[in-house]
């Protein structure tokens, strides 16, 4: 069964910026001029929440929960914000940018996220409320980071417009893989890590490539290697 769902049915907005389905199967739709909508499905009823209920701002940009449950979203013109666990309280973060890409928690619990407005990639501590920012001075290609990911060994991945960096465990040691080095996609829409410790990358216009960071070596797939296109949104 498809259900179709609108401003009509009771959407705070009908143009979509992005879902999440949470802990409780609920799910929240994040518009580009409302704000959000929390769907249940178990009762059909929609909570719609808005710069009247607290909100930063009506134009959702992404969406993620944490282990704890709490909501994170960030805004296009305004700043970050989470819904606490309880679902009606609201935790602003004044001082993280705008229009922010993604936003990521890691398995130590930190939450990392990207803002068009500032450059770079941060990692903020939950415990103590500290933000480190990781940009072209600490070594990243290009500042600006659209997506965030990490591996089984806890090294943190930012996918640019110039390839991708890789953030040692220890946070301290960047190793990019650009054009230089052979990695022939700009924007990754999508990393996998296969069971061999191989990575996986994709885009929407240049294919796969197939990673193996111990020997450091690529191998590009295209639409010359087989691929039904070269447009692949994920893995």
């Amino acid at each position: 069964m498809v259900n179709h769902l609108t401003q009509k049915d009771g959407l705070i907005a009908s143009e979509v910026s992005c879902v999440l389905k949470d802990q409780m199967q609920n799910f929240w739709v994040g518009t580009y001029s409302g704000g959000i909508s929390k769907i249940d499905f178990k009762t059909n009823k929609i909570k719609n929440y808005s710069p009247k209920e607290g909100l930063s701002d009506a134009d959702i940009t992404s969406m993620m929960q944490d282990k704890a449950g709490n909501i994170w979203c960030g805004t296009n013109y305004s700043n970050m914000f989470r819904f606490n666990t309880d679902g009606k309280t609201l935790t602003h973060f004044r001082d993280s940018g705008s229009y922010i890409v993604c936003i990521f928690e890691d398995k130590a619990g930190n939450i990392w996220y990207s803002s068009r407005d500032k450059n770079g990639v941060f990692r903020l501590n939950k415990n103590t409320v500290t933000v480190t920012r990781f940009d072209m001075r600490q070594g990243l290609p290009q500042d600006q980071v659209v997506r965030i990911w990490q591996d089984s060994d806890e090294n943190m991945w930012f996918c640019t417009f110039n390839g991708v960096s890789r953030l040692e465990k220890n946070g301290k040691l960047l190793r990019n893989f650009t054009e230089k080095e052979g990695f022939k996609l700009s924007i990754v829409e999508s990393v996998v890590e296969d069971k061999y410790g191989n990575f996986w990358f994709s885009n929407l216009a240049d294919g796969i490539i197939h990673l193996n960071y111990k020997n450091k070596t690529f191998v590009h797939f295209t639409e010359k290697e087989g691929l039904s296109n070269n447009t692949v949104f994920g893995i």
